[in-house]
């Protein structure tokens, strides 16, 4: 179905409910945790809408492996199959839906730190595109859930992201937070447009 930096997805099939199923695996030579991570963030956001389903997580000697469920086509392909421009009304609609989907994550203090076109997806359900926010191997929480207390202010912080789509406070290494997320919500929106 894809690749990235960290690994590869496939497509499967659940032989048990018959359905699709998107098969995420992670060389474990990476030393990354990012498929972990991801897992542990996804279990975490279940239940919220435009979140995948993550049905389980497998590691062996040499890979992580991470099974949810199979959605539609990325952002990146919708723009490829409308000859590289969107419309103003279709941009719209879709930044409406990404704007809730990081309000909720937000609103249980997660940050995304790589928001892009690649990483939200679309369904058709009865009609209506529902848009899916994936890939959260880079995700981290904004507040101490023992204490709220925000994250600290820092600086000279290593690259996370994707630079395209980056906030300027990124590139300049400053912790990120939400205002980030929302940056490169604009950046990806603007894109797409």
């Amino acid at each position: 179905l894809g690749s990235g930096a960290f690994g590869n997805v496939y497509l499967g099939i659940d032989l048990l409910h018959k359905d699709k199923i998107a098969i995420k695996i992670e060389p474990k030579k990476l030393r990354s945790n990012q498929l972990y991570n991801e897992f542990v963030m996804l279990n975490y956001l279940r239940g919220l809408e435009g979140i995948p389903l993550c049905r389980s997580f497998i590691s062996s000697n040499d890979s992580n492996c991470l099974i949810m469920s199979q959605l539609g086509i990325n952002l990146e392909h919708v723009l490829s199959l409308h000859n590289r421009h969107l419309n103003l009304t279709t941009t719209a609609k879709i930044g409406l839906q990404i704007l809730t989907r990081l309000e909720s994550i937000h609103k249980l203090h997660v940050i995304h730190r790589d928001v892009k076109p690649d990483n939200f997806l679309t369904t058709e359900t009865q009609g209506n595109s529902l848009i899916y926010i994936i890939d959260f191997g880079l995700a981290k929480r904004f507040r101490d859930p023992k204490n709220g207390n925000h994250i600290l202010y820092k600086d000279n912080k290593p690259f996370v992201g994707t630079a395209r789509y980056a906030s300027v406070y990124t590139h300049f290494g400053i912790e990120q937070s939400r205002r980030d997320d929302l940056e490169s919500m604009m950046y990806t929106l603007i894109y797409l447009n």
